[in-house]
């Protein structure tokens, strides 16, 4: 989706209203069926890439090693990597 058109939708809702997230996942490749996650939005990243924003939701656990990771801190004075968060992209829709 591209930021005009998510603005032009945002600018319909009434300004206190919850941005949730929503991720439609098959239950299981054999199957129909199909789980509904929904997540409150918590971190908006405006330059995450060129040309790209991304919102990003989780625990907020997760959600403090991601922004590390992303942001290259290290509290660790170790040399080990056993506890360093990874970031790993599952996949996108363009």
């Amino acid at each position: 989706m591209r930021a005009d058109e998510l603005i032009e939708i945002l600018k319909e809702l009434p300004g206190d209203a919850n941005v949730v997230i929503a991720v439609v996942d098959p239950v299981d490749t054999d199957s129909e069926e199909i789980s509904l996650k929904r997540f409150d939005l918590d971190v908006l990243l405006p330059e995450a890439e060129d040309g790209e924003a991304w919102l990003v939701v989780g625990e907020e656990a997760d959600l403090d090693a991601f922004l590390d990771a992303i942001d290259g801190d290290d509290d660790d004075d170790d040399d080990d990597d056993d506890d360093d968060a990874e970031v790993e992209e599952k996949g996108t829709d363009d």
